[in-house]
C-alpha cells in the first residue's frame, strides 16, 4: 500500500462510525419532498465536524447546479403549458402579433392577382401558429408581407400588422430594416436560394450583425457565430464553408441560426422542410423547436404538409384562394373540421389505418386573377348551395376559439 493509501486508511480508521442508513423520514424527504432537500441535507451535514466536509460540499454544489438546470427546464415547460392553455381557453393574454385585414395584390397587365384578401389572425407569445393550404393559396405571400418583403409588381393594399403594439405597415423603410431580424425574422423556403453562394457562412452572420449595429472585435464575432451554430447542432468549423459545401439539412440549420441571431419575438418559418427527406425534416423541426424554447419566440409555421403542421402547432389556420377559411386549435380542427375544404384536405392525407386509393380534392384551385363569385371553394365543394355561389362567406367565430367562413355552418354545427 502506498503512502497516500496508508494515510487514507488511517483517516478512515479515525473517523467515528456513522449510520449506514438514514432515518426513514430523512429518506422520504430526499426522495419525495423535492430535489432541493438533497442539497440542504448535504450542506447541513457539511457543517458538522467531519473529514469528509469538502466532499459533502462538492456534492451539494453539483446537486444545486443540477437542480438549477431542472428548474430552468421546468420553467420552460410551465410557460409553454400556460401559453397553450391560454390559446385553448381564449385567455385575454395580449397577442404578440395581430394581423388585420391584410390584403396583397400582384398587379399585371391583365389586372390584379388577389393573392391575399382580408386575412386576419393573431399569435400569442411563444405560441406555434400554423398556416396550411394548397400551393397557390397565398401562404408564402402572407409570410413575405409580415416582414414587408413584397416587391413590385406586388403591393400591400391595406391592413395592419401589429407587432408588440406597433404597426409595421406604418414604418418607413429604414425603421422596418432595423425591425426585421431583430423583432421578426424569416426562415425562408429553399435554403440554397436564401444564402449567397459566393459568401462563406461567417460572412452572412457578420452582415446581419453589423447591419443591426452590433460592433465587436473579430474574436468576439467568431465566438458569437460559433455559439449560434452550436445552438442549431452545427460545428463551429461550418462558419468557414460555402453554402454549396453543406447538405440540405445543414443549409436549413444555418438559415435558422441566422434567423435567431438577434433573438426576435416572432419567427416566420415558410416551409422550412421543403425538398428535404423525412429524417432530415424531423431533425430540422427538432432544431426549430429547441431554439424556439431557448429564445421564447412565437413561431408561424407555413406549409402544405398537413401531417407535419398538425404534429407541431397549437393552432391551425387553413387558407384557400387567398383567404382564411378556418382557424382553431389543432386537435379540434383535426377531429372535427367544420369547413368542407378543411374536411377534404384532411381526407386527402394518406393513412396507415386503411388501404385503398388516395382521395384527392376534385377540380383545381380557382384563378386569383378572376376568382369565382361567392365562396371561392363552391366549384369544388360537394355540399355547396345556391347561397354559396352568390354570397361570399365571412370568417366568423361559430364556437369558442373556432372561426369558419362557410354558409353551411350555423350555430356551431354543420347543416
Amino acid at each position: 500500500m502506498g503512502a497516500r493509501g496508508a494515510r487514507h486508511a488511517a483517516s478512515r480508521a479515525e473517523t467515528p462510525a456513522t449510520p449506514t442508513r438514514r432515518p426513514r423520514k430523512a429518506r422520504r424527504d430526499v426522495r419525495c419532498v423535492n430535489g432541493l432537500s438533497i442539497a440542504v441535507l448535504l450542506l447541513e451535514a457539511s457543517d458538522r465536524s467531519s473529514p469528509d466536509t469538502r466532499g459533502r460540499r462538492k456534492r451539494a454544489c453539483h446537486c444545486l447546479q443540477h437542480i438549477g438546470t431542472l428548474i430552468a427546464s421546468l420553467a420552460d415547460k410551465v410557460t409553454s403549458v400556460k401559453v397553450k392553455r391560454a390559446a385553448r381557453n381564449g385567455d385575454a393574454m395580449r397577442p404578440i402579433l395581430e394581423v388585420k385585414d391584410l390584403t396583397v395584390y400582384y398587379h399585371t397587365p391583365a389586372g390584379p392577382v388577389r393573392a391575399v384578401e382580408g386575412v386576419t389572425f393573431s399569435v400569442h407569445p411563444q405560441e406555434w401558429f400554423g398556416i396550411v393550404g394548397e400551393s397557390g393559396s397565398g401562404k408564402s405571400t402572407v409570410a413575405l408581407a409580415l416582414l414587408r418583403l413584397i416587391k413590385p409588381p406586388g403591393r400591400i393594399e391595406r391592413g395592419q400588422i401589429v407587432l408588440d403594439g406597433r404597426d409595421l405597415l406604418a414604418f418607413d423603410e429604414e425603421d422596418m430594416r432595423n425591425y426585421r431580424l431583430a423583432q421578426i425574422a424569416l426562415v425562408a423556403q429553399g435554403a440554397m436560394n436564401s444564402l449567397n453562394p459566393v459568401k462563406r457562412v461567417r460572412d452572412h452572420f457578420l452582415l446581419a450583425l453589423r447591419d443591426h449595429g452590433v460592433q465587436l472585435g473579430e474574436q468576439e464575432y467568431d465566438r458569437i457565430i460559433a455559439t449560434l451554430l452550436k445552438r442549431v447542432g452545427l460545428r463551429p468549423e461550418v462558419a468557414h464553408l460555402y453554402p454549396h459545401e453543406l447538405s440540405g439539412g445543414m443549409k436549413q440549420r444555418v438559415c435558422i441560426a441566422l434567423a435567431i441571431s438577434l433573438e426576435p419575438k416572432v419567427l416566420v418559418a415558410d416551409e422550412p422542410t421543403s425538398a428535404l427527406d423525412v429524417v432530415v425534416q424531423w431533425q430540422v423541426m427538432e432544431t426549430l423547436r429547441a431554439v424556439q424554447r431557448e429564445i421564447g419566440a412565437a413561431v408561424i409555421l407555413i406549409g402544405h404538409d398537413m401531417g407535419l403542421i398538425a404534429q407541431t402547432v397549437d393552432r391551425i389556420a387553413v387558407m384557400y384562394a387567398g383567404r382564411l377559411v378556418e382557424v382553431g386549435p389543432t386537435r379540434e380542427i383535426l377531429t372535427e373540421p367544420l369547413h368542407p375544404y378543411t374536411r377534404a384536405l384532411i381526407a386527402s392525407l394518406p393513412s396507415l389505418d386503411g388501404r385503398g386509393e388516395l382521395r384527392g380534392i376534385a377540380g383545381l384551385p380557382p384563378s386569383l386573377l378572376n376568382p369565382p363569385a361567392g365562396c371561392a371553394f363552391h366549384p369544388r365543394c360537394p355540399v355547396a348551395i345556391d347561397r354559396c355561389r352568390m354570397e361570399r362567406p365571412l370568417l366568423r367565430e361559430v364556437r369558442p376559439r373556432r372561426w369558419v367562413a362557410c354558409h353551411l355552418v350555423e350555430n356551431g354545427g354543420t347543416t
